[in-house]
């Protein structure tokens, strides 16, 4: 299967970059200038506080929350190891630490000093001393042809490397020229920590454009699509002094019709955000995020292809297991990932499923345990979380549900209401409630005899202003003194709804209209 890498930037701050197979999305990466990634980011940092209940320090690295470094994190430079030590590094030392996770939510930034720098065939690990590691992708002959030429390459004494995929075919010559400017880049970061004062930014990790090529750029990729013109230089120059053999492949894209429309792209970027994701037979995939975990949930729904019942539920947990994989890709997810897949009773199947979930995870760039398929038709997964996942960079807690995805339905409010104005009715001979509209409406025609009930119980009167601008779970209760009613009178005229002659209030014909009733009609002519 041939691969395309499309790129498309934007005049939005945006940039994009598509790695198709067989034009259906394999990869995507999405970065905003506003919201640079700092995963990888090098900075000289201060020690604030050492907590040995977590067997860990905190750092002052320059950004808004200080950051988490475990002891384990720490080479030996900085301290005299000692595992049983509770007084490893001391508060307002000055340490120079990587960005290992990216801060999110509530938690701050996992940081180590272990620091690596990534080349286009190799991984320099300046801390990890005899290190001389292969990628987990390159297997048999290969393997064995890149670690005799690794004992011909001279690695100074306290550092290691790791050959990556795109090392595979490369001469002894070329894996030697980028050690040499790995190694530059190294002495550039050590030189540049003794000379600015902490805390600071040392090192940079690179744009999406070269951090993307770097890590996809391989030889089944058959051409680089770039639909800006910059971009395209900017990749060019990058390309001709790093690996001059793609250069051929990339191309300048001059279409009127967006590049990501043409090759149908957008659609399945949409996909990635929804919950539910069908299948080709019917069934479908349900994705919901929760702060621990993130569930799966495999459904049959009208999945038919098989009349056999254990056929169908092999068939529809084969076809969910290759979608999850791609999601999990598309989508970043990290963390603990749990599968609720269809019950499949047969030890063979479940076999079935648990061998190719393996076979499909050697594509994906982050690490992934795999667990086996327990009694409950559960598969447990632990994914690397590589970068902040798409929900999380793109997308933001509802202002309406507060992120749970549910709100309060209108009679539930209404009560909430109508216990928040008993609990204000204390210490004052006025409430005034602005509500919606919607649910103003509700209060009085269906609300009302507790409405007169609270006013007579409390001996208060009750005010309820319509407010266009409130959502319907908003709502702002004041408690008035009879000093401040002629003020707020005129408050009330001027909450734009001059005009409305009509909003649902059903009123006719009542002998027990209240003067909350009576005073929005006043109000409204």
């Amino acid at each position: 299967m041939m691969k395309k890498i499309l790129i498309n930037t934007n005049e939005f701050n945006e940039t994009r970059l598509a790695v198709l197979e067989d034009d259906f999305l394999f990869n995507l990466e999405i970065e905003n200038k506003k919201l640079i990634p700092k995963k990888g980011n090098i900075y000289k940092g201060v020690i604030t506080k050492v907590e040995p209940s977590l067997d860990a320090v905190f750092v002052n690295y320059g950004e808004n929350k200080e950051g988490f470094l475990p002891f384990k994190e720490i080479i030996k430079d900085y301290v005299n190891f000692n595992k049983s030590s509770k007084n490893l590094l001391t508060k307002g030392k000055e340490i120079l630490v990587q960005i290992e996770k990216e801060e999110r939510k509530n938690k701050s930034a996992a940081l180590t000093t272990y620091i690596s720098l990534a080349g286009f065939y190799l991984v320099l690990m300046p801390s990890s001393s005899n290190l001389e590691g292969i990628s987990r992708h390159i297997e048999g002959e290969m393997r064995n042809n890149l670690k005799d030429k690794l004992t011909n390459i001279s690695i100074p004494d306290d550092m290691g490397i790791i050959v990556r995929t795109a090392g595979i075919s490369k001469s002894l010559e070329e894996l030697k020229w980028e050690l040499n400017v790995l190694l530059a880049q190294y002495n550039l970061i050590k030189n540049s920590s003794k000379i600015f004062k902490a805390p600071c930014l040392i090192h940079e990790e690179s744009d999406l454009i070269v951090r993307s090529v770097r890590d996809y750029l391989r030889s089944d990729i058959e051409e680089i699509i770039v639909d800006n013109i910059k971009t395209f230089n900017y990749l060019y120059k990058y390309l001709v002094n790093i690996n001059s053999d793609f250069v051929s492949k990339i191309r300048l894209y001059c279409e009127n019709m967006p590049l990501f429309s043409k090759y149908k792209v957008e659609q399945q970027i949409e996909l990635a955000f929804k919950r539910e994701i069908f299948l080709p037979s019917g069934g479908s995939i349900i994705i919901d995020h929760t702060e621990a975990l993130v569930s799966i949930d495999v459904n049959s729904a009208k999945s038919n292809r098989c009349l056999d019942i254990k056929e169908t539920a092999l068939q529809t947990n084969l076809e969910a297991i290759n979608e999850i994989a791609r999601q999990m890709r598309l989508r970043d997810l990290g963390g603990l990932i749990i599968v609720d897949l269809i019950d499949m009773p047969d030890n063979n199947s479940q076999k079935t499923i648990e061998k190719k979930i393996k076979e499909l995870i050697l594509f994906d760039r982050a690490k992934i345990q795999i667990g086996k398929i327990s009694k409950f038709g559960l598969l447990e997964m632990s994914r690397q979380r590589i970068r902040q996942s798409l929900s999380e960079s793109n997308q933001e807690v509802c202002d309406k549900c507060n992120g749970n995805g549910k709100v309060y339905n209108i009679e539930t409010l209404s009560n909430k209401i109508l216990r928040a104005i008993e609990e204000e009715s204390y210490n004052t001979n006025q409430i005034n409630i602005e509500v919606n509209i919607k649910l103003m409406v509700y209060l009085l025609n269906l609300k009302k005899i507790e409405l007169l009930r609270i006013e007579k119980v409390q001996n208060i009167k009750i005010i309820i202003i319509p407010n266009d601008q409130l959502s319907l779970l908003d709502y702002k209760i004041y408690k008035l003194k009879l000093s401040q009613k002629n003020k707020y009178k005129e408050m009330i005229k001027n909450n734009n709804i001059k005009g409305k002659k009509n909003v649902g209030i059903n009123v006719k014909n009542d002998s027990h209209v209240s003067s909350i009733v009576k005073a929005i009609i006043k109000i409204i002519k």
